[in-house]
């Protein structure tokens, strides 16, 4: 509940905070895979056509996010239990 909301507030907002640093730091845009919103804009423009905003080739875009979503599934997996109702 809170903790699953508050969770992911972190990792939006500290992952575009940290990618966005890294960037600054660096001047490369290739920091920002490690943002949540910009790899759902780069895998949107990769499955959809458009045009790329931030100069990276969608492909690494689209392995973060499949590594995303596979730790979020392993996460939930490990998290959700089954539990017995006694009647």
């Amino acid at each position: 509940g809170r903790y699953a909301g508050l969770l992911f507030f972190a990792i939006v907002f500290f992952s575009q905070a940290g990618a966005g640093l890294l960037r600054l730091v660096t001047g490369d845009h290739s920091w920002t895979v490690l943002s949540l919103p910009a790899l759902v804009d780069q895998v949107g423009a990769l499955f959809f056509g458009g045009p790329t905003e931030y100069g990276v080739h969608p492909l690494p875009a689209l392995v973060m996010y499949l590594l995303v979503v596979g730790l979020s599934a392993l996460v939930l997996r490990r998290r959700v239990q089954a539990v017995e109702i006694v009647t």
